[in-house]
């Protein structure tokens, strides 16, 4: 075996899931799910039911859309934790910003459900909000299939041929994908009716906004690698000119 395939597997490498692991993770998956109505002490709580099937229908129909465009990205972002390569602090930090988080700013939601803390939210902020989560899930969604390198976890996939997305919504934003997860969580309170569930909720867009600009001043594209001893001088310059080559030299593939 070549030493450029030790340091760097191949993404035809498979993960190996047995029929006990898959049953635990369906198993776990719906215990989490079943938090927040536990946390409401009832399970025809409407808003968290609506929540459920909006995060139910996104989540499955991206990924439904991304292995049909992007098979390869789906054993990437299976594997991506696990290979050397990937930066062992962003492990800990995906599972807050992806699922523990999200969790809590629900249950904290299904608290103020049972036991009705003020204030309540009126409807038509809850119907706004439900259209900016949609579209800030669709955003999301539309970098996604646009970055085939759209991994999990901070990772420069040599194997896959890593370059910089300029096309799509990264013509609009240079952090789609996190511009989009802080849409969805600032949006999540009004949706669920609990202004109680803001205190995680923007906790949790902060982790995100602190996420993005670590990651950003870390990874340099191998595409930009020429210029990544000028990118460092300007990571502490104010001037115009290293602004803009800031922006346009960071990249972090969501």
């Amino acid at each position: 075996m070549s030493t450029e395939s030790a340091e760097h597997p191949t993404s035809t490498q498979r993960p190996k899931f047995g029929i006990g692991a898959i049953l635990l993770r369906l198993i776990l998956f719906v215990l989490l799910l079943s938090l927040p109505f536990v946390a409401a002490g009832r399970l025809d709580w409407p808003q968290g039911l609506i929540y459920l099937a909006l995060m139910l229908v996104f989540v499955g129909g991206s990924r439904i859309l991304m292995a049909r465009k992007h098979p390869d990205l789906v054993m990437e972002r299976v594997r991506a934790g696990d290979l050397p390569d990937s930066k062992q602090w962003d492990k800990p930090l995906s599972a807050i910003i992806g699922l523990w988080g999200v969790l809590a700013t629900w249950i904290v939601a299904g608290l103020d459900e049972r036991f009705g803390w003020p204030p309540s939210i009126p409807i038509e902020l809850q119907v706004i909000a439900l259209i900016v989560y949609v579209l800030g899930t669709l955003f999301g969604t539309w970098a996604m299939l646009v970055n085939r390198f759209f991994s999990a976890v901070v990772r420069i996939q040599h194997d896959r041929g890593h370059t910089a997305v300029t096309n799509g919504p990264y013509r609009i934003v240079r952090h789609p994908g996190y511009a989009a997860g802080v849409i969805g969580y600032l949006a999540m309170p009004f949706v669920l009716n609990s202004l109680w569930a803001m205190i995680p909720a923007s906790r949790l867009s902060m982790n995100k906004q602190s996420s993005k600009k670590y990651r950003s001043v870390n990874v340099v594209p191998p595409n930009c690698r020429a210029f990544s001893r000028m990118f460092i001088q300007c990571r502490s310059s104010k001037s115009l000119v290293c602004s803009s080559l800031h922006s346009n030299l960071t990249f972090r593939p969501s």
